[in-house]
């Protein structure tokens, strides 16, 4: 038998969200550096425009800890798969146009900075509608050795900043609606449809599904989350169906995203 190994897991876990930026508190998360604020940055350019922004890496531990700053694309669908893919691969990335100040940066112990990064809109006519990608931050820190015959397990925390640029003011968002169906999801009746957007513009629709009986009269109004979708990109919706019996019903699908109303309509029977 072979003597005792030492072994190093290591654990990714990804620490970012995408529809609905919040504030990271110090108790969110583990310590270590933390990113604070929203975690979208949203900017409004026209093509040769540029601007700056920030944003405030926090070093919680009790260690000098520096952190790894690099961009990525992302892409997610319905089915709710996220892909993470170089820089500049998607068509609508704008990982080219970004600059960060401080790739590595490096704080003692309670130290909190800003680290600035610039997005810069080549002069292109043909640029139009929304761009994005990710900044991600992910803590670095020197592995200590294990005691033989042990396993130790090394917890990773990355950050991912989103940066949305809108382009010019022509392109809209085109939401499309589908594979509606009423269908048990955690064990819940719900109803439940996909949501794309096939335009060149995202959009962030208020979401509600107004429920019909089958002589027409109003039964409820149900309200969803509101959720931003990126061009090209998809996102499930469900709702659940409480206290319905077996009958005829009609769901008017509404999405509204303040410029403009959307809406659909799906006929479903439960026995």
């Amino acid at each position: 038998m072979k003597s005792a190994l030492s072994t190093l897991l290591s654990m990714v876990c990804l620490g970012f969200v995408v529809a609905a930026p919040r504030q990271i508190q110090a108790a969110d998360a583990p310590r270590g550096i933390l990113l604070g604020g929203d975690l979208t940055r949203e900017f409004r350019l026209q093509p040769g425009q540029s601007a700056e922004g920030r944003f405030v890496l926090l070093n919680a531990s009790n260690d000098t800890t520096s952190a790894r700053v690099y961009l990525t694309d992302y892409r997610y669908t319905a089915d709710g798969n996220t892909t993470y893919d170089e820089p500049g691969t998607l068509p609508r990335s704008c990982a080219p146009w970004i600059e960060v100040a401080d790739r590595q940066p490096e704080l003692k112990a309670g130290e909190s900075r800003s680290i600035s990064f610039r997005v810069a809109v080549p002069r292109e006519a043909r640029l139009s509608g929304t761009y994005w990608c990710l900044v991600m931050i992910e803590p670095l820190s020197l592995d200590e050795p294990s005691a033989p015959g042990t396993v130790r397990v090394r917890s990773i925390v990355r950050y991912g900043l989103q940066i949305v640029v809108q382009v010019g003011e022509s392109a809209a968002a085109k939401p499309r609606i589908f594979n509606q169906s009423v269908a048990l999801e955690r064990g819940t009746r719900a109803l439940c449809f996909d949501l794309s957007n096939d335009g060149e513009r995202s959009f962030r629709p208020k979401i509600e599904v107004r429920l019909f009986d089958g002589q027409g009269r109003a039964i409820s109004t149900l309200q969803g989350r509101t959720t931003q979708v990126l061009p090209e990109m998809s996102v499930h919706q469900s709702f659940p169906l409480q206290n319905l019996g077996s009958g005829e019903y009609l769901a008017f699908i509404v999405l509204d995203s303040d410029d403009e109303t959307y809406g659909a309509q799906y006929r479903f029977r439960i026995d």
